[in-house]
């Protein structure tokens, strides 16, 4: 008799076994159903991220003539003509980005970029319909017999010569470090200038 029971017990358990298994969803009907539920999680995140993110848009700001009369060909540079591209940095260390430019006339230009958010640049208006930078600073690369040939730039950097020194204090600010401005002429001259464009010394590479 109680083998009989135990007999008839198992065969129930498997019974109530089955009868779950079948009452049970597909396991890919479950992946489905998660699946669907990602996606829509994904586009309700995409909506939202175009409703409230902001757009970008690149407006035309300020542009520096070129004198192209100083060219060959009176246009443009051939490969000769070359010049390096603007320097952007922070020369003085006063927090304001600053810009350096070479000429094709062998100069050096840094443009005043404080005038970028004063109504002062609005007035600058050249002939390209561009607003232009003032000139804040001005340094010739020709020697000191005006002589041109040999001093086009090829190559501009800027670095510090002088390690960051720590503040004095607590709450106190270190001194800002100012840059100096590294040219290197096609006649294989290195021509050292401070942050205010003043030649600080020159010397002539061996190659």
């Amino acid at each position: 008799a109680g083998s009989s029971r135990g007999a008839g017990g198992v065969k129930l358990g498997g019974c109530r076994q089955q009868a779950a298994r079948a009452n049970r969803p597909p396991m890919s009907s479950q992946l489905q159903l998660r699946d669907a539920a990602v996606l829509m999680v994904c586009l309700v995140a995409a909506l939202l991220s175009f409703r409230l993110g902001g757009d970008v848009q690149l407006q035309q700001s300020w542009s520096v003539p070129v004198d192209t009369g100083a060219y060959a060909n009176g246009f443009y540079a051939d490969a000769s003509e070359e010049l390096p591209p603007p320097l952007i940095t922070d020369l003085d260390g006063d927090g304001v980005v600053d810009v350096l430019v070479v000429t094709p006339g062998g100069a050096l230009q840094l443009l005043d970029t404080s005038v970028l958010h004063s109504a002062v640049l609005a007035e600058q208006v050249g002939e390209s319909g561009w607003r232009s930078l003032p000139v804040r600073a001005e340094a010739t690369l020709r020697s000191s017999v005006r002589v041109t040939s040999g001093r086009r730039p090829v190559a501009v950097a800027a670095g510090y010569l002088e390690h960051e020194q720590l503040a004095p204090g607590p709450g106190a600010r270190a001194a800002p470090r100012q840059q100096v401005i590294a040219v290197l002429t096609d006649g294989w001259a290195v021509i050292l200038l401070n942050a205010s464009l003043h030649v600080l010394w020159e010397s002539v590479v061996a190659h």
